[in-house]
């Protein structure tokens, strides 16, 4: 009941008491690790506001070059290149498989270049593919990059089958190199400013005092021997004042003191690290869930789905953060296991649907999806939510890895699909119910 009264009563009453006010003032920070209370999105003149946009614009555009491959494959493509059914699904695999090995390699990058350049040099990277793929001549050559947007346009002056080619170049070669050049030249790595000055921050002198040693790289190093041996160890911060403490106020007790005490300092990447990250049963726990509900999201790849994710995958990190404040960390935990659940019953339920009738209602079958849809996606947010008390020493090398066991479950979902439509929902739900069974018995994060 207590869970049924928070997202009834109070979590509605917490959002009523936010300022809206607080989405174009200056953001209240936290004095210890300068992360923010509030989010600025319509200020532009902070970071924390452009550097909101930059992430998802970085994220949208990398996806708008890949997934708006999949629906010129049926006619436009398929016709152009001469493919069959086994070459257009194992294309899919191709594409997954590839992404599983660069998510896991993305991760030390980020830990140690910083996630701003990673973004950019990743963008121009992709901008190659996408501009060279209408030079395609053959099934072996073929990459998951294009335009749908711009086919339809070009569909009307060309023919179907050559209308494809260009579109790759028109839409994602443009974007993905301006979002590169904005983000390399607005955008900061850290609340401190660049990467290297992450540890300038009360946090770290925090956690020193705690025993920890910040492990500094090549460039950090050299701009401590430039300041001195006598300031060596000093913690630097400016502090911006809010102009509207009321969000602060309005924020639990619980909450400000999850917050502040998040001082751990980042790591270095090894294979030893690898090693413990991969063999620890709190990663375990989060790989294999993200493993059944992104790797089902990406099997399914509905315009649904994709539609929902603007707000379901926020609203998951959002609830599983209000749980945590309330309830503590196991409640992130089986808000997980609860929403995989939820997925599997839905995808059996909807196959036994489709079972009922020769022609289903179709009304009645996009109310299927949308809720599975919700449940999945509602678990991805809340998934990602969990990773940072996994091992926040090298938070980015697990974010990683555990969206490398997603591509893993969207590969195993894509065999399973393949079965064909009788059968492949059903062995789709009892997998993910079978996986989020067994999580249970896992132990949630320490933190």
């Amino acid at each position: 009941m207590s869970v049924i009264h928070f997202f009834c009563l109070e979590l509605p009453q917490r959002l009523l008491s936010i300022p809206l006010s607080s989405l174009w003032k200056q953001p209240v920070l936290n004095p210890i690790n300068r992360k923010g209370y509030t989010l600025p999105i319509l200020n532009l003149n902070t970071p924390y506001g452009r550097n909101f946009h930059f992430a998802w614009l970085g994220f949208f555009i990398a996806f708008l070059s890949w997934f708006a491959f999949p629906p010129l494959f049926p006619e436009a493509i398929r016709q152009d290149l001469g493919l069959t059914s086994t070459e257009i699904a194992n294309s899919n695999l191709f594409a997954l498989s590839a992404t599983l090995f660069v998510r896991v390699g993305v991760g030390p990058l980020v830990d140690r270049y910083g996630p701003r350049l990673v973004m950019a040099g990743l963008l121009v990277l992709g901008a190659i593919p996408s501009g060279l793929a209408g030079w395609l001549t053959t099934y072996r050559e073929s990459t998951s990059f294009a335009s749908s947007l711009v086919y339809l346009g070009l569909h009307k002056r060309m023919s179907l089958s050559k209308a494809w080619r260009p579109s790759f170049v028109v839409v994602p070669v443009p974007a993905l190199l301006i979002t590169a050049f904005l983000t390399v030249v607005y955008g900061t790595d850290h609340p401190a400013g660049k990467w290297r000055q992450r540890h300038q921050t009360p946090a770290t002198f925090l956690a020193a005092q705690a025993g920890h040693q910040p492990v500094l790289d090549h460039a950090e190093l050299e701009a401590k021997r430039q300041r001195g041996a006598d300031k060596e160890g000093q913690a630097t911060a400016t502090v911006v004042d809010a102009q509207d403490d009321s969000v602060y106020e309005a924020t639990p007790k619980t909450e400000r003191e999850i917050v502040t005490v998040d001082v751990a300092l980042p790591g270095t990447f090894s294979a030893l690290t690898l090693a413990l990250s991969i063999l620890s049963l709190t990663f375990v726990y989060l790989a294999l869930a993200y493993m059944t509900t992104f790797g089902f999201e990406l099997a399914v790849d509905t315009s649904v789905f994709g539609l929902l994710n603007l707000f379901t995958r926020p609203l998951g990190g959002f609830f599983a953060d209000r749980l945590h404040a309330k309830f503590g960390i196991k409640a992130k935990k089986y808000f997980v296991i609860f929403l995989g659940v939820g997925q599997g019953v839905l995808t059996v339920g909807f196959e036994e649907f489709l079972k009922q009738k020769d022609k289903p209602d179709l009304g009645a079958m996009m109310a299927f999806v949308v809720i599975m849809a919700w449940f999945n996606e509602l678990a991805n947010g809340a998934n990602f939510s969990l990773v940072p008390h996994c091992n926040s020493y090298n938070n980015s090398v697990m974010r990683g890895l555990v969206g490398a066991f997603g591509n893993l479950g969207g590969m195993m979902f894509a065999l399973i699909f393949q079965q064909g439509q009788g059968v492949a929902w059903v062995y789709a739900g009892v997998f993910a119910l079978a996986i989020n069974a067994i999580l249970v018995l896992f132990p949630s994060p320490d933190s």
